[in-house]
């Protein structure tokens, strides 16, 4: 299941960056980026700087906390091994979503991005999940134990 995990998240990763690249190709080179109506632009290179250091460092992070459990050969090192893969994975879908999001949100085009709050609404809830998937995983083995 580890196994699994791992190939979902570095696909997810790889999803992740292509589209990164993607929404970066589609701003215009004199655009400022808005995240929200009140908050200043960004340039179209710091947002791209910026959202690749986020993506890097986030998903650095939960593979070389992966990577530290490497040695353990127990049944919850496994599952905490295959959780933080996983949790890379949905985390991976929240970007691409909130990338989805900042390109409608500064397309020219007359969109209603309103409606793309449910798909952000659904990754943090998906995130929320697989966070709360973990303690409950132990308090079952603690129970049954």
């Amino acid at each position: 299941m580890t196994r699994l995990l791992k190939a979902f998240w570095f696909v997810t990763l790889m999803g992740t960056s292509a589209y990164l690249l993607y929404v970066y190709a589609g701003f215009r080179a004199d655009q400022l980026i808005f995240i929200s109506d009140s908050f200043g632009g960004i340039s179209r290179e710091s947002f791209f700087f910026i959202s690749l250091a986020i993506i890097t460092s986030a998903n650095f992070i939960l593979y070389s906390l992966h990577w530290n459990l490497r040695k353990r050969d127990s049944k919850e090192a496994d599952f905490i091994k295959g959780w933080l893969m996983g949790l890379g994975a949905v985390l991976n879908f929240f970007l691409v979503i909130s990338l989805s999001f900042l390109q409608v949100f500064n397309g020219g085009e007359q969109f209603d991005y309103t409606n793309f709050g449910y798909l952000v609404i659904f990754s943090l809830t998906l995130i929320l999940l697989w966070t709360l998937s973990m303690p409950v995983y132990f308090i079952k083995l603690k129970i049954k134990s």
